[in-house]
């Protein structure tokens, strides 16, 4: 076989490498054109440079305008933060609020679980570390107080009227005393019921609930420190008994607390499903 032969019968090699040369040319040109207007800043001294200027600088001001809409939206919580630096920062004595509210009541603990029930301005919610009360921040809850941070001053809010309520008695006004019909059965005299639902101040000092945990989730509410006379001793409920659900409703969180008891005050009848001792209970109440 001659050269001739030869360079005809493998000339489709030769085309091939000189194709695949020729596509690595090109895409090396391609990528350099690409960086060249991606990274190449303009240079001021070209007749374009005032206008190319005007253009980076806009684009500048965009990439800024759109860097501070995360800002505005704090999605990583610097307010939270701040709190802790600035009552490190506070000093002085803590002295009593004027602001307009009145604490009805608290569930101290970690501030994870702790809160507090407020009323400010006719309006009663629940509070945690760190929810602001009007102009004021909450630092921490403790038993019958609250510690605020209000115009860079710690401030307390106590218990409202502590220590000039008293226990209510088992009587209401007008007579009728509650009565366990059968077992698990109870009735309210309606006055009774109304006076104590519509003074929740005095009726979260007669007793002490913290959230029951179980897998690190709130799985109910522990009563104990129920005050012997009181509203919770005579409608059966004693103390280390878990509250799980008013009306079928889980009571999982201090709002839904707060909610079902806004909604008792109108019901004539409601269930209580409670934990005992390990055991299963349905508390059942007539209101008459």
């Amino acid at each position: 076989m001659n050269y001739i032969e030869l360079f005809k019968k493998y000339s489709w090699l030769m085309d091939l490498a000189l194709l695949i040369v020729l596509a690595y040319i090109l895409a090396s040109f391609t990528s350099m054109v690409i960086r060249y207007r991606l990274f190449t800043l303009p240079s001021p001294g070209r007749a374009t440079g005032a206008a190319s200027r005007k253009a980076m600088t806009s684009q500048i001001k965009k990439e800024q305008g759109y860097y501070m809409s995360i800002v505005d939206r704090d999605i990583f919580d610097s307010s939270a933060q701040g709190i802790d630096e600035i009552t490190g920062t506070t000093s002085g004595p803590v002295t009593r609020t004027n602001l307009n509210a009145k604490l009805l009541g608290t569930v101290a603990g970690s501030s994870e679980y702790a809160y507090s029930v407020i009323q400010l301005d006719k309006n009663i919610n629940i509070y945690r570390v760190k929810d602001h009360l009007g102009n004021a921040i909450i630092l921490s809850i403790e038993r019958k107080k609250v510690i605020l941070l209000h115009n860079g001053a710690k401030e307390e809010l106590s218990m409202f009227e502590e220590g000039n309520q008293g226990v209510g008695p088992a009587t209401g006004p007008g007579g009728g005393n509650i009565q366990e019909v059968s077992q698990g059965n109870y009735v309210i005299p309606e006055n009774q019921f109304k006076s104590a639902t519509q003074n929740m101040g005095q009726l979260l000092t007669q007793a002490r609930v913290v959230p029951n945990l179980e897998a690190g989730r709130i799985n109910g509410y522990r009563i104990f420190a129920i005050t012997p006379g009181s509203l919770y001793a005579n409608i059966g409920l004693q103390n280390g008994d878990i509250i799980h659900s008013v009306n079928g409703i889980q009571v999982t969180t201090p709002e839904s607390a707060l909610e079902l008891f806004q909604q008792l005050q109108n019901e004539s009848r409601f269930t209580v499903n409670i934990d005992r001792n390990g055991q299963g209970m349905t508390l059942n109440y007539t209101v008459q």
